[in-house]
């Protein structure tokens, strides 16, 4: 499946809509039908962080639409737009889940799409113009070696990522996590450029195709260590051969003889 060069706009709404809110999203909802762009509306849950003090919610994109959400980025041409501040889960097995594993949902669409928060009526015309703008650049990727094909929710590494695109943060970024064949994240997973490619869907990033089947092998050098995704847990060992297959699209595929293992969710949870 080759990703489309249309445009989707994903509009997230808070779990209970005030009045305004009703409004602005309706106002969104008829600019995308205006410009023929497809519309998809998400609604998140006002979810208790761990830790967090007593009556403190925040609303928390659900699990299987940050799944679809993230396959759609590298699909089509995206922009996600929230009413109100918006979280996604790294470590989708937490309930409830802790701010330490959650990240915003601008930071989990960056270098993917683009992203807007609405708080007014001119941000609609701010935002859906910048998103006809952006669609007319130049792709925002130079391919699988450049950092901003990774998926950054689950390749560990922190500091700000805002200016992936100057080439002297990009050397900073090779100097900390290594070459683009053989990067090593904050939690020691290693993950090499795959020289065979398996899949059959070409993925893009930012407008930037790439090969089909295009991926990395992500292992580990320690006893036990999580790879996490928006919507799953996997578990490595340091045993040979032990690795498994991770798409930008943050899809995971176990490689064969490989004993890692999906730990959550498991087999029963499935919906």
């Amino acid at each position: 499946m080759k990703p489309t060069s249309s445009g989707h706009v994903f509009l997230v709404r808070p779990e209970v809509d005030s009045t305004d809110v009703a409004r602005l999203a309706n106002a969104v909802r008829r600019r995308a039908e205006q410009q023929g762009l497809a519309f998809t509306t998400f609604r998140a849950r006002s979810v208790r962080m761990s830790g967090e003090g007593p009556g403190r919610r925040s609303q928390f994109l659900e699990i299987l639409d940050a799944r679809g959400l993230y396959r759609s980025l590298h699909r089509a041409e995206v922009m996600v737009v929230t009413l109100t501040e918006v979280y996604v889960r790294r470590d989708p097995s937490r309930d409830p889940p802790a701010r330490r594993t959650a990240m915003s949902l601008g930071e989990y669409v960056k270098h993917k799409g683009l992203f807007g928060l609405v708080r007014g009526d001119g941000d609609v015309d701010v935002h859906f113009n910048q998103f006809a703008v952006w669609r007319s650049e130049p792709p925002g990727c130079a391919g699988i070696d450049d950092p901003r094909a990774l998926p950054f929710h689950v390749f560990e590494a922190s500091g700000d990522r805002s200016s992936l695109r100057d080439a002297g943060w990009d050397r900073r970024f090779r100097h900390r996590y290594g070459p683009a064949n053989r990067r090593t994240d904050d939690e020691a997973k290693v993950w090499s450029r795959a020289t065979h490619h398996h899949g059959v869907d070409q993925l893009a990033v930012c407008r930037c195709f790439l090969p089909r089947g295009t991926h990395w092998d992500v292992s580990t050098g320690r006893q036990k260590v999580a790879l996490r995704t928006s919507h799953e847990v996997w578990q490595l060992t340091d045993r040979p051969h032990d690795y498994v297959n991770v798409y930008p699209d943050a899809f995971v595929r176990n490689a064969p003889g490989s004993t890692a293992r999906r730990v959550w969710p498991r087999a029963a949870q499935r919906k």
